[in-house]
C-alpha cells in the first residue's frame, strides 16, 4: 500500500508539473528519476495528441527503482490554454 501511494503522487507531481510546463508539451515520451520517501523511482511520461490541437492526452507511469512492472500509473489532459474556470477564480483572488 505505501509503495503505491508513493508512486501514485510521484505520478500526480509529473502530470502537474507537465500541464504547467511551458511551452506546450509536443507529442513524444518523456522519462525522469525523482527521488520520495526514501526511495528512487523512476517515471515515464507519453504525451499524445488528440483531436483538439489546443489539449494532450498524458499517460504516467511510475516504477519503483529499476522494476518493470509499474506501481502507478495516472491519465490526465493538459490545455494550452487555461481553462475559463481557472481565470474566473484567479480573478475571484484577486478582487478585495
Amino acid at each position: 500500500l505505501r509503495e503505491r501511494t508513493l508512486a501514485s503522487w510521484v505520478a500526480a507531481n509529473v502530470l502537474a508539473e507537465t500541464r504547467i510546463a511551458t511551452p506546450f508539451p509536443a507529442p513524444g515520451t518523456r522519462d525522469g528519476r525523482v527521488r520520495l520517501g526514501n526511495r528512487d523511482w523512476r517515471w515515464q511520461l507519453e504525451v499524445r495528441a488528440t483531436d483538439d490541437a489546443d489539449m494532450r492526452r498524458l499517460e504516467v507511469q511510475v516504477f519503483a527503482g529499476d522494476s518493470q512492472m509499474p506501481s502507478s500509473s495516472l491519465v490526465g489532459f493538459g490545455s494550452r490554454q487555461p481553462l475559463p474556470w481557472s481565470r474566473q477564480c484567479a480573478s475571484r483572488q484577486d478582487s478585495p
